[in-house]
């Protein structure tokens, strides 16, 4: 909020440029800095990111005029547009009077644009700013052939109706309007909420000049109760379809749109509180008492020193999930999605793996067999579907949770990867918190490791013990994860056949110094285990004795008996043959 300073006779105000990378805050900022006229300016400060060319943000102290005799001074800020650095964007936003956003006009960057315009307004509330601080829209880039026509970003960025301008930042187009836009209205609003009704106006510059109120040094006054709004005009719904609806904004009815449109702009546009109706409706209801708008709304984030609420106990915390198996690949060629999906999972305790293509991913799979693969179905290369396809038929790689998340949401394509053996097909567009819901319970489902079981009489329990089910994870499966556990202690396993058949294993620090299955015993007995697919499973940690390693390491096991378990399959087949 803007700041009075008495001693030295200056009112300052806060104003930031936000939007998506790389859409052109910087550039703005350059501009302006370079080429309009000020009382004063000061120097333009800029931090850059480790990772990117896009500024970490920007400061210009600017001396515009003065107002009822008192300096007006105006710092402007640019945010960092990558969905990583939203705490810093946060911090950015704490105090602002006034936001430009700008947007990327092209049409590949809709959807970046939109879901920076959320990032906005969620940040506003947690800063306990009010979202109808003055606002413009910027639509910049509008030299390049892929821009998006006007009226196609207002519809889906602007039912606000904020005043626009159209811009070229690189070349200064449009940034000096939109600049002397947000000014006009900047001042307009500390004259409505920090003024008396006596305003003036300054010497020759149209802009209202307001008195700053009485008190102490620095002083942030109350605003005065907003005026009562108009009746509601009744909705008028004639030739409406069932699924269509109606909301108000500004006293006016807006409309009509589909449910998942109206769903986009309360996430992003218009407050969660405002009126919507449908066929079936009596009168408005608020967007945030129908269940089917309600349940797309995440809960507010957590503001620091606030208390814990109810909210924080719904967030996935994968304390459900092993440590020894929180590692995910993320394939995605989307470098930013990659991070806005890592990150969280990186604060979890996961090892992340990257792939910007299927080609990439297949070989950070075979080499690493991560226990949760998360991939987008339009990869370059190799796509999602041969991805899911060559994962589903890899011996070790067979039973891993696979999840498709995609920019894309039609019904041929979920069938078709659902099909193919994908575990779940979400939308790009889900909120980041319901996403971590849906591979949290992925993961638990697929890691369902039980406790040592009723301790019996006389018993001492052992810290570390764990069991379970083969056929959950499969039995190469849980070879690798004690030899990448480091494990040691006995592996023991019963299948279900007729004759009970038992495996016992020896594990010291991960290697697999004996093994039995049967009437099989060394590496046979491991190449014997590896063609279970049904039975229980212990792990017992303890000291397994002193022998040395049955081979090389696990994984030339794993690899050898899974060569064989294939050959077995597939008896007739000459070795020269292709698969």
């Amino acid at each position: 909020m803007a700041l009075f300073n008495h001693a030295t006779r200056e009112i300052t105000a806060k104003l930031v440029y936000y939007g998506p990378g790389l859409c052109g805050k910087t550039t703005n900022l350059r501009w302006i800095h370079a080429n309009v006229s000020f009382t004063t300016k000061g120097k333009l400060v800029s931090l850059a990111t480790q990772t990117d060319r896009t500024l970490f943000f920007d400061v210009l102290p600017v001396e515009i005029s003065t107002i009822r005799g008192m300096r007006a001074r105006m710092q402007i800020y640019t945010v960092p547009g990558q969905v990583f650095y939203e705490s810093t964007r946060r911090m950015v936003l704490k105090g602002c009077d006034a936001v430009v956003f700008v947007a990327d006009s092209q049409a590949a960057m809709l959807d970046s644009n939109a879901e920076s315009l959320r990032s906005l307004r969620q940040n506003l509330l947690v800063n306990e700013l009010d979202p109808s601080i003055p606002q413009v829209m910027q639509y910049n880039k509008r030299d390049l052939p892929t821009a998006l026509p006007v009226s196609v970003l207002n519809a889906r960025l602007n039912p606000r109706d904020l005043p626009y301008f159209e811009a070229v930042a690189c070349e200064g187009t449009g940034v000096e309007e939109t600049l002397n836009g947000i000014t006009k209205q900047l001042f307009l609003w500390l004259s409505r909420y920090y003024g008396e009704s006596d305003t003036a106006v300054d010497d020759g510059t149209g802009v209202p000049a307001a008195a700053p109120p009485p008190g102490a040094a620095t002083v942030r006054p109350s605003r005065p109760p907003k005026p009562v709004d108009p009746a509601e005009p009744l909705p008028k719904g004639d030739g409406l379809r069932d699924d269509q609806w109606l909301y108000l904004l500004d006293g006016a009815q807006r409309g009509p749109i589909d449910v998942e449109d109206l769903i986009d702009l309360v996430l992003t546009s218009i407050p969660e509180d405002t009126k919507v109706w449908r066929p079936g409706l009596e009168l408005w209801v608020r967007a945030s008492q129908l269940r089917e708008i309600a349940d797309e709304i995440p809960p507010p984030l957590p503001i620091p020193g606030a208390r814990r609420s109810y909210v924080d106990e719904d967030m996935p915390d994968f304390n459900t999930v092993p440590p020894m198996l929180r590692t995910v690949l993320i394939a995605d060629e989307d470098a930013a999605f990659r991070k806005y999906l890592a990150m969280p999972l990186a604060a979890q305790g996961f090892t992340i793996y990257e792939a910007a293509d299927g080609s990439a991913a297949w070989q950070l799979a075979v080499q690493n067999r991560p226990w949760m693969i998360l991939a987008d179905i339009s990869m370059p290369e190799v796509d999602g579907f041969e991805f899911c396809r060559r994962v589903r038929n890899h011996p070790l790689l067979s039973r891993m949770p696979l999840l498709f998340i995609s920019g894309s949401d039609k019904y041929k394509e979920r069938y078709r990867a659902l099909q193919i053996g994908a575990d779940d097909f979400l939308s790009k567009s889900m909120p980041i918190r319901e996403l971590l819901m849906r591979i949290q319970l992925l993961m638990t489902r697929y890691s369902d490791l039980s406790a040592s079981g009723e301790q019996k009489p006389g018993a001492t329990d052992v810290a570390g013990v764990f069991q379970g089910r083969i056929e959950v994870f499969g039995a190469p499966a849980l070879l690798q994860m004690c030899s990448q556990g480091r494990l040691s202690g006995l592996f023991t396993a019963l299948a279900e056949d007729a004759a009970n058949t038992a495996t016992v294993m020896g594990f010291r620090e991960g290697d697999i110094i004996f093994a039995t299955a049967g009437t099989a015993s060394g590496a046979n007995g491991v190449y014997a285990f590896l063609g279970w697919e049904k039975g229980s499973f212990r792990f017992t940690p303890g000291d397994p004795g002193s022998s040395e390693p049955l081979a090389q390491s696990v994984e030339h096991l794993l690899l050898e008996g899974c060569r064989l378990l294939d050959e077995s399959r597939h008896p007739g087949r000459d070795e020269g043959e292709a698969p």
